[in-house]
Formats: structure tokens, C-alpha cells, sequence
């Protein structure tokens, strides 16, 4: 009983001190757009030559260009806005404001890069990108634990003649010799600058003025430049600058951020045209919900997710608790220690919490449950056969491990092919896969090989088989020679039946899912319908100088009461008001540099910006008057009839209506079904080099199937899904190998057991399949029910992609249950055709007599020494 009440009281402990220490952990969590306030970047985009138009086409460039850079900067989230013909927002939520700066650099920087000295008097010293970086890319190397941004050069002797030689003279010309034989200072003139747009009649680097200094791109001291063996390469170390011994861990890291940061920048590569940034917008919510209340105490937000979740581990304990009774204590403590664990890591490496994150999460925390699921099922299968319970712990602990053990490594094979080559929008759920596998390495395989044994090795329940759910009376009683009669509530089923019209079905969706997918990208269309954020709205922008008489202040030249005097088929403009009936305006300066005669001068311009509900264009014909008092009526197209009012109060205003064209874009279909597909491949490998390759072909199959099932529901139906959606598919393939490698193991136990020795290699297949059927479909039930809750409770923004989990569960038991036993038949038969293949045999040359002369006779002592040893 001692033990009894150690293991309830330890499971009960570690629950609740977990319950205690993860709110920090919670509150910790880095979001996403999904889940937190982000900001708005609002870019325009002109022709480089002020005489031409923007062209068509212009505005899709634009936008697949900035969609490149979201990704190169490993953005999870985000939406990309086409409006009219030259406006793009850009929405996203990173965590400090110095990642919003460099993000709104980036998204629009133009590089076009000129290399020369610091002294502006020397004109030599100079030499354009394309002269020693042409077609070269930088990257970050690490020397000696510190970040480096290394410069391959397309012509190593011109950048030296030209550029170092020239600042070693200019330093030994300049320096004062420091104190002590100490290294003298750099002087300003001797270092090398890396310049952006550089324009060498009025940016100087002694004394930058205007936006000037906003165009050094990089500045360094060719002393501390390091160069490679071959002297093609050159290597900048990220600031801050000195000696790199003396670097704290924060500013080692701070410093890779940067390094990468300017690598990213130097390799944008030019913009075929003028795309200026105008303003932010500093808040912009959530797409989903918010996960943290912020305030004068943050704090876990009371949201549809948390609500999902706490319902998810309530509902998925109750089913494993009205099946496998007491051992599920021991899941609840583990799959807490694992959850807390792994949640630490995630915030310590800085990973945003995404809906992937969240669907990782889930499975970590199902896998730490069905650890004990399985534990707990050969536990009853030992005691079925009529072992104690002391025995029956023994064997099933220790073949329980060994499922796990596979659990975990799948895991980690899944998530390192996630977070390497999927991206920022799966970058949760496969840091969340990996960390959950080394957690779980230690929280559940330790944690249950201890708890589990206080509860079977407790003396006073040696015969209490309820409390494993155990039904006594199919017990078999050694002792008096009774045999097993129980083998579980599915043996007698035959899920097999009609293997090949199920394998013909399936093989049919499979083709029909490759063939889809290959007609739409032949048409460059997505095979699925995105979700496409078409707000029926329509933003009207007023730029205005200073002293503009447009302003929201006045009395009769307000932009609203401007859109007020224009009606469309008789009705007015209708503007989006808030719920006290106030017009929504955004209001914003912008200051940039203008050229007057030699001067450039800051100029600051306003920006007002109307939305209306409808979408319209500049050419829909709308009714204005001139004057609210003014009875005449005339018809012009919208922006003329707009230009027509503005022009008497400002000349010089800029105007233009833009229809909101939103769509969400991450991830990247492609990348997932890559990913999804490496996955089966290699989760294919290792179950072959773990139990054979005929069950390896076997999984790389049913994967395949259930995978592509998936995606063919999401393209038939042509639901409005968000791309995350896709995720299903990787789901299907990690769930496939979960259930291959119950039944795997369960057909090495079926082949080495006696009273199953006469049957034949299909029928050990069957028996197999069918001993586990229980246990499959278990899992299946807990798996499906979490995702089902989570389907029916968390925002309905996200439901599709826990519809998408949920029917990848459903579809891997069909599939692996229908077609395993033929496919691992069959694939055993194709190897054993194989083998009977015989290729021709060259002959043998015959010796000659050198060889023979060479081979020494073999000496007679070997048979001597048998011949002793058997009459001794």
C-alpha cells in the first residue's frame, strides 16, 4: 500500500508543481501575427524614370519580391496588400522595434553598392559592385565563436591596388603613433566604406549631411579585415568592433543577428523600380486572437485556444482513464513535465508560437500520453497470458520503451527537416517536435520506468485488476493449466478484408491527387482555395504638403467633407465609421529629401487615408458637386472627379484609390509538400533499418496514400482554407509511422512466439495486425479527439487546420489498417523474387605458374591440433 500511496502522491506532486512554474513559461511565448499586435508598413511604387508610368505588372513584381524577403527574414506570419496600382502593405508581428526597422529596410532596399575610402578628396580610391562583386552573394561565418560577414571577391588585386593599398598609405601618412608601441587609432580617411546608391557629387563621409549617412551601408578598419588562405574572400567582423575575447554571450548573439542582417541586405540585389516607404501603422491586432493580456501585469489571456486546449487534456484523460484506469496518472505527470520542459527550451531559443507551434504541442503532449496507453496495453496483454503483475511490468515496460524510443526519433526526423528546409510557418511545430523528443527522452521513458513500478510492484493490488481496467475472468490461472483465451476486443475482426479493391481506391486517390497538383502548377494556379482577406474595401490617400489647405481641421476642405460632396448612381460615398458613427482616417507624416537647385532640403508630407466599403477604381464614373450648396451636377471619372475638388485648394496634392486586395501567402504549399515528402522517405529508411525493408516500403505507401488523400479533400472541396492547411499531409506521414511501429513491433513478437510457430508469413501478418487493433484504435481515438476539440472550440479563423490533423488521424487508421498486412506481404514476395535471380558467374582464370609458385603450401598443424584435441 506504501507504494500505492508513493505513486499517487508523486504524480500528484509533479502535476501540481508543474500547474505552479509554467505560468512564466506561458507568458514568456514569443507570438506571432496570429496572436499578437503587429505593425503595418505602407510602400509606393513609382518608375525610376519620372517621365513613364508604373507599368501593369509592376505591383505583382513588387509584391512576390517582398514576399521573397519576408521569408529571407524568417517571418512566420504575415499578409501582403495590393492596393490600386501602386500602393503595398505589408503586416507582420516581430518582438523589438529594432526588428521593425531593419524588416522595413529591408522589404524596399535597393542595393546598389560602390566600395571606396573614407577621404572624399581621394577620387581613385572607388570602385562600383560590379567590378569586384559581381554575381557573388555574402554569407556569416563564425571565427572563434564570433560572427563574420564574408565578401567573395570576383577580382581580389583590383580591390587591393585600388582600395587597401590606398588606406595604408593614407594611415601611415595620417596616424599618431599610440602610447606604449600601442597600435595607432584608424584615422576617419583610411576607412573603408561599403556605400548604398552612393552619389559622389553630394554624400561625403567626413561630414554627412541629409540622408547621407543613411547610406553607409558598412564601415570597417582593413586592419582587422580577415582575409582567406587563397586571397579571394574577405571577412568583416560584426560590430560591435574590438577584440572578440572580451564579447558577452548577449552580444555575441546581438552581433549574428546583425551579421545576418547585412549579408541578407548585400544580396537583395537591385529593385527594377522606385518602391519609397510612406508610413507605419504602430498597431495592427491579431488575425486570430490574442494569447497575452498585456497591461500593468501580463497575463494569459482567456482565450478560444486556451479554452481548446484545457478541454483537449480533460476530454483525452477521461477516454485513457475509462480504458486503462490508474497508469494514466502516470501520463498526466509526464506529459506535464514534458510540456513544461519543452516549453522552456522553445522560449530560450526564441521561436515564435505559432498555429503549428500549437498543433506540435499537441502531439508532444499525446505522445508523452501514449507512452503509458501503450505501456498500460502490454502490461494487460502479459497479464492475459497469466504472468503477475510484477513480470508483466517487466515485459511490457521494456517493449513499451522500445515504441517510444521510435516515437521520439520520428519526431526528430520530422522536425529537423521541418525547421531546415519549411520555413518560418513551420518553424514552430518542428521546434516543438524536436525539443518534445529530447525532453521526453528523459520526462517520459525515466519518469514511467519509475512511477509504473511503485504501481505494479505494490503488493496489497497484486490481484486488484480493475485498477488497470483488466478483466479478471479472462485471466487464465497457470497453476491449473489453463491456456489464454483473451487477446484483446478486436482479435476476432478481420480489417483486411478486401485489400485490393482498398488498395485500387487509394492508389486511385493517390494518382488523382499527383495529377491535380501537376495541372494546377501547369497553370500556375494554387490546387488550393486560399483564404483571400477581400475586405470590399477601398483606400483613398490625400498627400498634402505642410501648409496645405487640405487638412482634417478645416472647416470646408476637410478630405472627408471633399468624399462627402461624391455620390456613385445617386448614393453617397459610404465611409467606414466606428461604432459612435466617427469616420476611420489614418493620419501620418512623411519626411523625405528633395532636391532644389545644389541643396537637398527635408520636405514633410501628410498623408490622409479614407477607407470606403465597396471596391472601386479611378475609372468607375461617379456624380460630384463642386460645393454643398452647389446645384450643379457633373459626371467624371472617380480620380478626376477627386482631382477636380482638390485642385482649387491644393495643386500639388497627390491622390489615388486603391481597391484592398489581401491574401495570405505562408506558408509556401510547395514547401510543405517537399517536406512532407523527405519526411515519408526518411521515416521510410529508418523503420526499414529497424525492422526490415518489405515494412519500410510498406510505410513509405500507406504515407503516401494517406497524405495525398488529405491534400484531394482540401482540392475537391475547394473550401477557403488558409495555406497552413497543407500541414495535414505531414501529420498523415508522422501519425502513419506511429501506428507502422506498433504493428512492426507486434509482428516480431507474433513470429518468435510459440503457440503462433505453424502459421505461414501472411498470417503472421494478420495475427499481428489484428492483436493490435485495440491499441491502434485507442490511440486513433485520443489522437483524433484532441484535434476534434480543438476543431470545435479554438478560433474559427484556424478550424481548417485542425479539420486537416483531425482527418489525417482518421485516414492513417484506414489506410494502415486496409492495406499494411497486403503490403507487407507483397513486398516480402517481390524481395523473395528478387533473390532468386541469379546473374551470370564469370569463370575463373586459371593460375599461372608464378601465381601458384607464390602461394605457400598450407602447413598441416591446424588438423594436427583438432585431431588432439577430440582424442583428448
Amino acid at each position: 500500500m506504501r507504494r500505492l500511496i508513493a505513486y499517487i502522491t508523486m504524480a500528484t506532486a509533479l502535476v501540481f508543481g508543474v500547474a505552479v512554474n509554467s505560468l512564466q513559461p506561458l507568458k514568456n511565448i514569443i507570438p506571432n501575427l496570429e496572436y499578437q499586435s503587429g505593425r503595418e508598413f505602407v510602400y509606393r511604387i513609382e518608375e525610376k524614370d519620372e517621365d513613364q508610368g508604373v507599368p501593369e505588372e509592376a505591383l505583382d513584381e513588387v509584391a512576390e519580391l517582398m514576399d521573397k524577403r519576408m521569408q529571407t527574414y524568417g517571418v512566420s506570419e504575415y499578409n501582403i496588400a495590393k492596393e490600386g496600382d501602386n500602393i503595398i502593405r505589408t503586416t507582420t508581428a516581430l518582438q523589438t522595434d529594432r526588428d521593425y526597422n531593419r524588416l522595413q529596410v529591408f522589404l524596399n532596399y535597393n542595393a546598389n553598392f560602390t566600395i571606396k575610402i573614407g577621404d572624399d578628396d581621394n577620387t581613385e580610391a572607388i570602385l562600383p559592385a560590379e567590378d569586384i562583386f559581381d554575381g557573388v552573394n555574402a554569407r556569416v561565418e563564425f571565427r572563434r565563436a564570433y560572427p563574420f560577414i564574408i565578401f567573395p571577391l570576383t577580382n581580389p588585386e583590383l580591390f587591393k591596388t585600388n582600395i587597401v593599398n590606398v588606406a595604408q598609405d593614407i594611415q601611415a601618412e595620417l596616424e599618431t603613433p599610440g602610447e606604449d608601441g600601442a597600435q595607432a587609432d584608424l584615422v576617419k580617411a583610411a576607412t573603408i566604406v561599403l556605400w548604398s546608391d552612393y552619389d559622389p557629387d553630394a554624400d561625403s563621409y567626413l561630414n554627412p549631411q541629409g540622408k547621407t549617412a543613411g547610406k553607409i551601408f558598412l564601415e570597417f578598419d582593413y586592419r582587422s579585415m580577415w582575409w582567406d588562405e587563397d586571397h579571394t574572400e574577405i571577412g568583416v567582423i560584426s560590430s560591435p568592433q574590438g577584440e572578440t575575447q572580451d564579447f558577452t554571450t548577449s552580444q555575441i548573439r546581438e552581433a549574428t543577428e546583425t551579421a545576418f542582417y547585412m549579408a541578407n541586405l548585400f544580396n537583395a540585389g537591385p529593385l527594377d523600380y522606385k518602391v519609397e516607404f510612406l508610413f507605419q501603422n504602430a498597431v495592427y491586432g491579431p488575425t486570430v486572437e490574442p494569447l497575452i493580456t498585456l497591461g500593468n501585469r501580463d497575463s494569459i489571456a482567456l482565450s478560444a485556444t486556451l479554452f481548446a486546449a484545457i478541454s483537449a487534456i480533460i476530454i483525452t484523460l477521461i477516454i485513457s482513464f475509462l480504458i486503462y484506469r490508474l497508469p494514466v496518472l502516470t501520463a498526466l505527470s509526464s506529459g506535464a513535465l514534458t510540456l513544461l520542459g519543452t516549453l522552456l527550451i522553445f522560449n530560450a531559443v526564441l521561436v515564435e508560437f505559432t498555429t503549428s507551434a500549437i498543433i506540435g504541442l499537441i502531439i508532444v503532449s499525446l505522445v508523452a500520453l501514449a507512452s503509458v496507453l501503450i505501456y498500460a496495453s502490454k502490461f494487460r496483454e502479459e497479464v492475459y497470458r497469466g504472468r503477475t503483475f510484477k513480470k508483466a511490468h517487466q515485459e511490457a515496460i521494456r517493449r513499451s520503451t522500445f515504441i517510444t524510443l521510435d516515437f521520439l526519433v520520428i519526431m526528430i526526423i520530422v522536425g529537423v527537416l521541418g525547421y531546415f528546409f519549411a520555413g518560418a510557418a513551420l518553424a514552430g511545430l518542428s521546434a516543438m517536435l524536436i525539443f518534445g523528443a529530447i525532453v521526453g527522452s528523459v520526462s517520459i521513458l525515466l519518469h514511467n520506468s519509475l512511477m509504473l513500478w511503485l504501481l505494479a510492484n505494490n503488493t496489497s493490488t497484486q490481484k486488484n485488476y480493475k485498477i488497470y481496467g483488466i478483466k479478471a475472468e479472462e485471466v487464465p490461472n497457470l497453476l491449473a493449466e489453463e491456456k489464454q483465451t483473451y487477446f484483446g476486443r478486436f482479435f476476432a475482426h478481420n480489417p483486411s478484408a478486401k485489400a485490393k479493391l482498398n488498395l485500387g481506391v487509394f492508389s486511385a486517390i493517390s494518382l488523382a491527387t499527383i495529377v491535380l497538383i501537376s495541372v494546377f502548377s501547369g497553370i500556375n494556379r494554387n490546387p488550393f482555395n486560399l483564404v483571400k482577406y477581400d475586405q470590399d474595401v477601398t483606400r483613398v490617400y490625400f498627400q498634402v504638403s505642410e501648409n496645405s489647405d487640405i487638412n482634417i481641421s478645416s472647416p470646408t476642405n476637410s478630405p472627408l467633407q471633399i468624399l462627402e460632396l461624391i455620390t456613385i448612381d445617386g448614393e453617397p460615398l459610404e465611409v467606414v465609421k466606428d461604432e459612435e458613427g466617427t469616420a476611420i482616417y489614418e493620419t501620418h507624416e512623411m519626411t523625405t529629401f528633395e532636391t532644389d537647385l545644389e541643396d537637398e532640403l527635408a520636405v514633410t508630407y501628410t498623408f490622409y487615408v479614407y477607407m470606403l466599403k465597396g471596391n472601386f477604381s479611378n475609372d468607375d464614373f461617379v456624380e460630384y458637386k463642386l460645393s454643398p450648396d452647389d446645384a450643379t451636377v457633373s459626371t467624371e471619372r472617380f480620380l478626376d472627379a477627386l482631382l477636380n475638388l482638390v485642385e482649387p485648394h491644393d495643386d500639388k496634392a497627390v491622390i489615388s484609390i486603391n481597391t484592398v486586395m489581401k491574401e495570405a501567402i505562408t506558408p509556401r504549399f510547395e514547401r510543405i509538400s517537399l517536406i512532407a515528402l523527405l519526411s515519408l522517405v526518411l521515416t521510410s529508411v529508418y523503420l526499414s533499418l529497424r525492422y526490415g525493408l518489405s515494412r519500410g516500403v510498406a510505410n513509405f505507401v500507406e504515407s503516401l496514400a494517406t497524405a495525398s488523400t488529405v491534400l484531394l479533400f482540401f482540392i475537391v472541396t475547394r473550401i477557403a482554407v488558409p495555406p497552413i492547411v497543407t500541414l495535414g499531409a505531414l501529420i498523415a506521414v508522422l501519425f502513419v509511422s506511429f501506428l507502422n511501429v506498433i504493428v512492426f513491433n507486434k509482428i516480431n513478437d507474433v513470429k518468435t512466439d510459440q503457440q503462433y510457430r505453424e502459421l505461414t508469413r501472411r498470417e503472421h501478418y494478420e495475427v499481428s495486425l489484428r492483436l493490435s487493433l485495440s491499441l491502434l484504435y485507442v490511440l486513433t481515438l485520443i489522437f483524433a479527439a484532441a484535434f476534434l476539440t480543438f476543431t470545435l472550440l479554438a478560433p474559427l479563423v484556424v478550424s481548417a487546420v485542425y479539420v486537416s490533423s483531425f482527418l489525417a488521424i482518421i485516414v492513417a487508421l484506414l489506410v494502415q489498417s486496409k492495406l499494411s498486412t497486403m503490403l507487407i506481404a507483397s513486398s516480402v514476395n517481390a524481395q523473395g523474387r528478387l533473390s532468386k535471380i541469379r546473374l551470370p558467374r564469370t569463370k575463373k582464370r586459371k593460375e599461372s605458374d608464378k601465381q601458384k609458385q607464390r602461394t605457400s603450401p598450407r602447413s598441416s598443424e591446424p588438423e594436427e591440433a583438432i585431431y588432439i584435441g577430440i582424442n583428448d
